[in-house]
């Protein structure tokens, strides 16, 4: 909660509060809500065992051209990575910094 309401301050001091909404709760508690095609960015860095319930949510509510972003990913199973990088709705790439960085973009 108190790194929400840092972010948020960052927010508001930019004068983009109206425009961002922050949720402290449980991501995959939450992300049944949100509608569909709705999400510019998803940043994932939570348990990679879950990654794949994650990806299934994420992916549908992306924005063409909205990103997915999976933390720690190398530390993912490699059937994980292999979807991900192979999935038709995103152009995807892992990037090995740390312990991997996953980037997808939706396109058409």
């Amino acid at each position: 909660l108190e790194r929400a309401e840092i972010a948020q301050s960052y927010f508001r001091r930019a004068g983009e509060d109206d425009f961002i909404e922050i949720f402290s709760t449980p991501a995959l508690e939450s992300l049944d809500n949100f509608p569909h095609r709705s999400l510019d960015i998803a940043f994932i860095a939570d348990e990679v065992a879950l990654y794949d319930q994650y990806f299934d949510l994420i992916v549908p509510m992306l924005k063409l051209s909205g990103f997915v972003i999976f933390d720690r990913a190398l530390c993912a199973s490699e059937a994980f990575l292999r979807r991900f990088l192979q999935h038709p709705q995103l152009a995807a790439i892992l990037l090995p910094l740390g312990d991997g960085i996953a980037v997808g973009s939706r396109g058409e």
